[in-house]
């Protein structure tokens, strides 16, 4: 009995000598030089998160803040004995309304903050992609909604979108979307892309198309610029940040398009894929 309480007493001395240790550590990194540099300095590094844009039926995404890790910048940096503002260490703060997984609404537009615009390519039955490829440099993030009909004599056609990087969307059948419809042509896009996200695109709302696309898990775009007969026109009288820029595959498209993007460039526009584009981070 005696050796047991002989055990009891070394286990519990040795439990409040570590809590002693490390409340001394961390009272002696409180009142370290760095470390105190490092919370005034702190403040002015925190971005807050942004909450997305939700009106009725549409959502804008929101955006990601973050805040700086005093304790994992302080050992990141102790070595060195110094603050470098190169060496911070940031948690992520994340939006209370955020995109991610909210698939029941439309997306009207990518955060404006970001200064990004994407360009969405309808790819129906008689679309030359071949053009566009030899066209622009396929290193331009660039995004392309199938029709089934395309789809069914395509299948070599979507692999090379897919090994560019390029993200697909589903575009239905004639712009028409039946589950059946929609789940043979995404299984064919997720049979070679591997894109984050899976899309659906509308050009004004439709109820009925959004509860087939919400619950397959697809996020429903609805573009803010559709261009029609003069493309580059349309997009220089009403391009903005966080646009969504819907092209038609055509002549005067393909004649237009690297003027188009020399355009988008000029005003200071990054041109992202549609995953980068709603993505939450900043």
């Amino acid at each position: 009995m005696k050796k047991f309480f002989q055990i009891i007493g070394i286990t519990t001395l040795a439990c409040f000598s570590f809590i002693f240790t490390e409340k001394t550590a961390i009272t002696l990194r409180d009142n370290d030089d760095l470390m105190k540099v490092i919370k005034e300095q702190s403040i002015s590094y925190k971005i807050e998160s942004e909450n997305a844009l939700v009106e009725d039926d549409t959502i804008i995404p929101g955006l990601n803040g973050k805040n700086v890790n005093n304790n994992k910048s302080y050992d990141n940096m102790k070595r060195f004995g110094q603050f470098n503002e190169n060496m911070l260490i940031y948690d992520l703060l994340f939006p209370e309304i955020s995109l991610k997984n909210t698939y029941n609404k439309y997306i009207i537009g990518g955060n404006p903050r970001k200064n990004m615009v994407t360009l969405i390519f309808k790819v129906t039955e008689n679309s030359d992609i071949n053009t566009i490829l030899s066209t622009v440099d396929v290193n331009i993030p660039l995004n392309f909604f199938v029709d089934g009909n395309w789809l069914e004599s395509n299948e070599e056609s979507l692999k090379k979108l897919t090994d560019f990087n390029f993200v697909i969307g589903n575009l239905g059948y004639h712009g028409d979307y039946t589950k059946s419809g929609y789940v043979w042509i995404n299984t064919i896009i997720n049979r070679y892309s591997k894109q984050e996200n899976n899309y659906c695109y509308v050009e004004s709302k439709n109820e009925d198309y959004l509860k087939i696309c919400a619950l397959q898990k697809s996020y429903t775009i609805m573009p803010s610029i559709i261009t029609k007969d003069n493309p580059l026109i349309e997009i220089k009288n009403n391009i903005k940040s966080g646009d969504i820029i819907s092209l038609e595959i055509n002549n005067q498209t393909l004649k237009q398009l690297p003027l188009i993007i020399s355009y988008i460039n000029s005003k200071g526009f990054k041109i992202t894929s549609l995953d980068e584009f709603l993505s939450e981070d900043f």
